[in-house]
């Protein structure tokens, strides 16, 4: 996980998706840490990931912090800025 701002952000794929459940069941790690996401994030990123290429991705369930309510919503006002200037949304609906 890495913060960097849109106007030095590397090419990014967006990743736009059904929520699903809200619980946070399933570890991941970001950055060598434990981090419990979404069952529906899980999949996402279990279906599109790769051995053999590096992807820099951005996911709102993992990117904004969804306990601080404060930048959560100072974070959704800006959607619509991080899909346009990503090289790449990707959507998935089940």
């Amino acid at each position: 996980l890495e913060e960097v701002s849109l106007d030095s952000a590397p090419p990014y794929e967006s990743l736009s998706y059904t929520w699903g459940d809200p619980k946070r069941t399933k570890k991941i790690f970001v950055n060598g840490l434990p981090f419990y996401t979404t069952p529906s994030t899980f999949n996402v990123l279990r279906s599109r990931s790769s051995p053999w290429k590096t992807r820099v991705l951005w996911i709102d369930s993992i990117c904004i912090n969804q306990e601080d309510v404060a930048e959560r919503s100072s974070q959704v006002l800006l959607m619509g800025e991080i899909y346009r200037c990503c090289s790449r949304a990707i959507v998935c609906l089940g």
